[in-house]
C-alpha cells in the first residue's frame, strides 16, 4: 500500500540574483538606467581614490559645465536613435551655428538675443535639410547625414576659412561663465532640455509616435501615424538642439572656428547608447543619456587629472564606444533572437 502526500512542496525561496533578473525583465528601462548610474558611481569612486580633490564642488561644477553641450545633444540624439535613425552631421551643425554667432557678434554689432535666435535657426535649417532627405526623399539616414556632415562643414570652411573668431560680448559669455547658486547657467539650460525631452518622449502623443515608428514602422503606418512628419520633426529638433549646444560651446570657449566640434557625433552616439537607448529603435531613455553624458564627462576630466595625454583619452573613449555598442547589440539579440 502506497501513500502520496496531499500537500505540495513549499516554493523554494528565490535568490537575490533571480529577483534582480525578474525585476530587470519587468522594468527594463529602470534596470538599464540603474546599471548606468552604478557605472557613474564606480567611476567617481575610482577617480576619488586617485585624487581626493576630484569630488569637490569646484571640479564637479567644471565637469557639469563641460558636459552641458553633450547633454543637450544627447537629448536630440536619443530621439533620433529612438526612430531607428542616426545623425552624423551634428558636429558640423554646431560649426555652422557657431559661425552664425561669430558673424553676428564679432564681425558685426548685432544684439545678443538676435544672434542666439539666428544660431538656433541656422541649426534648425540644417535639421530641415536632413529631415527632408530622410523623411520625404527616403534616403537612408546614414547616407544623408554623412553627406551633410561634409556639406555643412564645407560651408563653415568657405565662410570662415582658418580664421578664429573670439572676443564675444560678456552677455554671451555669461551663459557658460556666470554663476547661479555655484553653477553656470549652461548647466541649468541643459537640465531644462533634459526635463522637456523627458516629458515629451514619455508623456506626450508625439513621444509615443516616436517610439512606435522606431519599434515597427509598418505597424505605425497602419495605425495611422504620419511617419514622414515624425521623422522630419525629430531631425529638425536635432538641428535646433545642435544650435543650442553651439551657443553653450562658444560661450565656454569664447571662440569659434570652422573645425569646432569635429568628431563630436561619435561621443554623443556613445553616450546615448551607454545610457540604454537601443540602436535598433523603439526605445529612448533621456535620463540614461544624461547619465551617459556625465560618464563621458567624468572620464575626460578624470583622465586629464591623472595625467593621460589627449591621444590616450581619445583611445580610451574609442574603446568604450566600441565596447558599449557591442554590449548593447548583444543584449538586443538576446532579447529578440
Amino acid at each position: 500500500m502506497s501513500f502520496s502526500s496531499k500537500h505540495a512542496e513549499p516554493d523554494q525561496p528565490r535568490s537575490v540574483m533571480q529577483k534582480l533578473l525578474d525585476w530587470k525583465e519587468a522594468y527594463p528601462d529602470a534596470a538599464s538606467t540603474t546599471a548606468t548610474a552604478f557605472i557613474l558611481l564606480a567611476l567617481l569612486a575610482i577617480f576619488y581614490g586617485v585624487n581626493e580633490r576630484f569630488i569637490s564642488l569646484l571640479n564637479i561644477s567644471i565637469i557639469l559645465n563641460q558636459t552641458a553641450a553633450y547633454i543637450i545633444l544627447g537629448v536630440g540624439m536619443t530621439l533620433v536613435i529612438a526612430i531607428k535613425g542616426i545623425d552624423l552631421s551634428i558636429g558640423s551643425i554646431v560649426a555652422v551655428s557657431g559661425m552664425m554667432l561669430g558673424l553676428l557678434l564679432v564681425n558685426n554689432d548685432f544684439p545678443v538675443w538676435f544672434a542666439l535666435i539666428a544660431a538656433v535657426a541656422a541649426g534648425s535649417l540644417c535639421g530641415v535639410a536632413n529631415g527632408y532627405c530622410v523623411a520625404n526623399l527616403r534616403v537612408p539616414a546614414l547616407i544623408v547625414t554623412l553627406g551633410t556632415m561634409i556639406v555643412f562643414r564645407g560651408v563653415a570652411l568657405i565662410v570662415l576659412g582658418h580664421d578664429i573668431l573670439f572676443r564675444y560680448p560678456d552677455a554671451l559669455l555669461w551663459i557658460a561663465r556666470g554663476r547661479i547658486l555655484g553653477l553656470a547657467p549652461s548647466v541649468y539650460l541643459a537640465a531644462l532640455v533634459v526635463i522637456l525631452g523627458f516629458v515629451m518622449l514619455n508623456y506626450t502623443s508625439f513621444g509615443k509616435r516616436v517610439i512606435a515608428v522606431g519599434g515597427n514602422e509598418e505597424a505605425a503606418r497602419l495605425s495611422g501615424i504620419n511617419i514622414r512628419r515624425v521623422k522630419f520633426t525629430v531631425y529638425v529638433l536635432m538641428g535646433a538642439l545642435s544650435g543650442v549646444a553651439a551657443i553653450v560651446w562658444v560661450a565656454r570657449l569664447n571662440s569659434t572656428q570652422a573645425s569646432v566640434a569635429t568628431g563630436i557625433e561619435f561621443h554623443v552616439i556613445a553616450l546615448v547608447v551607454l545610457g540604454g537607448t537601443s540602436l535598433f529603435g523603439g526605445r529612448g531613455l533621456i535620463i540614461g543619456s544624461l547619465l551617459g553624458a556625465l560618464i563621458l564627462g567624468i572620464l575626460e576630466n578624470g583622465l586629464g587629472v591623472t595625467g593621460f595625454s589627449s591621444f590616450m583619452q581619445q583611445t580610451v573613449l574609442g574603446l568604450i564606444f566600441i565596447g558599449v555598442v557591442a554590449l548593447r547589440s548583444w543584449q538586443a539579440r538576446r532579447a529578440d533572437p
